[in-house]
């Protein structure tokens, strides 16, 4: 059970360094290039890879998507901690 959740926590650990680690913004076109609209809410992608894995893979979302993942796991990475400490004080 232990080694199960540790897993899980270092898999999220994982997914969050990678994803930082991976920031892949590309190059802004010249100025004239710009459309008039801009989206809002424009979409972000990431190439996640996964230590084993032959191919990379990629993963799209929007800013807020991203903010959300990574709290989420940034949360469960938390709890996963207070709850070792609990178990082992």
């Amino acid at each position: 059970m232990r080694s199960t959740i540790l897993a899980i926590a270092c898999g999220f650990g994982l997914v969050s360094a990678s994803a930082a680690l991976a920031d892949e913004t590309p190059a802004q076109p010249p100025a004239q290039a710009i459309p008039a609209v801009q989206d809002s809410n424009p979409v972000t992608c990431h190439l996640i890879v996964h230590e084993g894995d032959l191919i990379k893979g990629r993963v799209c979302h929007t800013k807020h998507e991203w903010d959300a993942i990574k709290f989420r796991d940034q949360e469960s990475f938390r709890e996963f901690q207070q709850r070792s400490l609990e178990m082992h004080p």
